[in-house]
């Protein structure tokens, strides 16, 4: 039931000093002025003084357990999901020759990637993608790869 009287009306603002206090002054003359029967209550919160402790930014390169996609240019794409660190992945599947843009590589092809008399062969897809669309090869760079999934727990 409505009791005779005003009634409180709780309003919240922020606390951001003097400014508030004076806010508060002209609210409830401008409030009390149209509804008489209205008495305006202010509560006044306070910006968080410590933000909540947030994860670590980790690169998207070093996340692993996840699900990635390689994207060519040229419409051509692949699936495939890692326990390892995508950067690791990435170098399984794109031979060195490649990544490095062609130039002559020093270091060894990674096990999957092998150079046989001049001629490279790969037993992954986007090796093997890569090394038959040169089109691809030539515009190939890490930014092709990207997570579009992660777990928590290793793939079963």
């Amino acid at each position: 039931m409505f009791s005779p009287g005003k009634c409180p009306a709780l309003l919240m603002l922020p606390w951001i000093g003097n400014v508030s206090s004076k806010f508060e002054n002209q609210i409830s003359k401008a409030i009390t002025s149209c509804y008489y029967a209205v008495k305006p209550r202010v509560v006044y919160n306070t910006r968080v003084m410590l933000l909540s402790t947030k994860e670590d930014c980790i690169l998207t390169t070093q996340k692993s357990c996840i699900v990635y996609q390689f994207l060519c240019q040229y419409g051509a794409q692949y699936v495939g999901r890692t326990t390892q660190k995508l950067a690791d992945k990435i170098q399984q599947h794109v031979p060195t020759s490649i990544r490095k843009k062609g130039n002559a590589a020093r270091e060894e092809p990674p096990h999957t990637c092998k150079n046989n008399k001049s001629k490279i062969t790969c037993e992954l897809a986007i090796g093997q993608l890569l090394i038959a669309n040169p089109e691809c090869a030539k515009t190939y760079i890490d930014n092709n790869f990207r997570i579009i999934g992660q777990a928590d727990c290793l793939f079963i």
